[in-house]
């Protein structure tokens, strides 16, 4: 009776070992891919089209576009963006100085983009957008009833252009304070600005929005509005209430073709770091001695400044604004910028898979005693 080949028997082994490895590499293949397609899927299946404009000639304005808060930061940007688009753009702002200032920004803005594009024989029609300011503090209803009448009279006088959005971009920090030691006025004043003064501007422009062939309006909140951090309740508290009055208002709005989204940006460069760090620095003297003993360990300036300094451009946020205003499938929501360098698009998924008690973790500085 002869041997069995053993060398064949092993080399099968050996085969059918990879061929099981490669079914086992296979199928994990594919459900990763499926777990990363799927947040894709299931937008391009619950998607909603809202009404868009009819393809108008390259130089034709638009129609009116108000911007909030548009002094500085990201509404500065945005406007000035829009105006590019060819909007007839109303940027709010709360002085005649600051107006005045935005104007000249732009025109010399214009003027030194028209120089290059002339020194690159690239001149073309452009889309004849127009900035106006208005002063709007949103916390003052006549001013906010202004508005309106501003708004009106310079559509009509175009010719009846249509309105067609409203972004909400006015807001404050809030400061940084420790719940147990939080300056309940100062939280309302806060309130005021961010909710308050957003809910009271969107009910005063919500008529002219519905008579729009595509009536939209843009919240510009924040990733604090998803994930709250130490020392950041009432700012995160007033983002949180801006996006539920967010979802609120699409779901109520939705039949009539107002479409509602909310910009949800990480760290952009803007001037409100800096308030805020004023903010901070005067703030931390106020605070009693026991604060320091409590909760010393969370006032993390140094870790702040590094993420501040690899903010993102206000590109990103402007961009977002312009889909959410033009495109007809607007999305809900925009996450946009980074974190320290990590985009917020993988941050808001990250925030939606960890839960509660791993995020405090990944988020609160380990408690070391220590002065402010």
């Amino acid at each position: 009776m002869f041997p069995k080949p053993q060398k064949k028997d092993n080399i099968m082994a050996s085969v059918d070992l990879i061929s099981g490895l490669y079914g086992v590499l296979l199928a994990f293949g594919i459900m990763l891919l499926a777990v990363l397609l799927l947040p894709l899927v299931v937008y391009l299946i619950s998607r909603k089209p809202y009404p868009t404009l009819k393809t108008l000639s390259s130089t034709k304005t638009l129609g009116g576009v108000l911007v909030t808060g548009a002094s500085t930061g990201i509404g500065r940007h945005a406007a000035f963006y829009l105006a590019r688009q060819g909007f007839l753009v109303f940027a709010g702002v709360r002085k005649p100085a600051d107006g005045e200032a935005l104007l000249r920004a732009y025109l010399d803005e214009e003027s030194k983009q028209t120089s290059k594009s002339r020194s690159r024989g690239k001149v073309s029609p452009a889309k004849q957008g127009v900035l106006h300011f208005l002063i709007l503090d949103i916390t003052k209803p006549f001013q906010i009833a202004a508005a309106v009448r501003s708004v009106q009279e310079e559509l009509s006088r175009r010719g009846g252009l249509p309105f067609l959005g409203l972004v909400n971009n006015a807001g404050v920090t809030g400061g940084a304070d420790p719940v147990e030691f939080l300056p309940l006025e100062h939280n309302r004043n806060t309130f005021e600005v961010n909710f308050y003064g957003p809910l009271a501007v969107t009910q005063a422009f919500l008529p002219l929005l519905r008579q729009a062939p595509q009536g939209r309006i843009v919240n510009v909140s924040s990733m604090a509005g998803i994930v709250t951090r130490p020392l950041g309740a009432t700012y995160s508290c007033t983002k949180f209430a801006l996006e539920a009055l967010s979802d609120t208002l699409r779901v109520e709005l939705g039949h009539l073709g107002v479409s509602v989204s909310v910009i949800q940006p990480g760290y952009i460069r803007s001037e409100i770091f800096g308030k805020a760090d004023e903010q901070h620095q005067h703030r931390m003297q106020e605070l009693p001695v026991e604060c320091s003993a409590l909760y010393g360990h969370l006032y993390t300036v140094d870790k702040t400044n590094a993420l501040i300094a690899k903010a993102s451009d206000p590109i990103v946020c402007s961009r977002a604004i312009h889909h959410a205003l033009t495109s007809p499938y607007p999305k809900t929501r925009y996450l946009v910028g980074n974190v320290n360098g990590t985009p917020a698009y993988w941050l808001g998924w990250g925030i939606w898979l960890l839960n509660d008690r791993l995020m405090d973790r990944m988020i609160t500085p380990p408690f070391k005693k220590g002065a402010l």
